[in-house]
């Protein structure tokens, strides 16, 4: 997400802490997005049915462990 926070501040004219805040939304959205893959591929490998609870739980907890924790130790650098 820094190529994000890189662009962000080489084509646009917002400050440090308002780019490194929008790469810290995107982190999150690539993370769960990145999860909920995980979660159906974990489905169709162990042939679990339950897909809503799988694909929401490891959606959630991708974003959560890796895109905030992640996320916020840059947004906290950036600023």
């Amino acid at each position: 997400m820094t190529v994000i926070y890189q662009a962000i501040k080489e084509h646009t004219r917002l400050s440090d802490p308002i780019a490194a805040a929008i790469s810290f939304y995107f982190g999150i959205f690539f993370w769960f997005l990145l999860g909920s893959c995980m979660g159906v591929l974990f489905c169709r490998i162990t042939g679990c049915w339950d897909y809503q609870n799988m694909v929401g739980g490891t959606g959630a907890f991708f974003s959560l462990v890796f895109g905030f924790v992640i996320g916020l130790v840059r947004l906290i650098r950036h600023a």
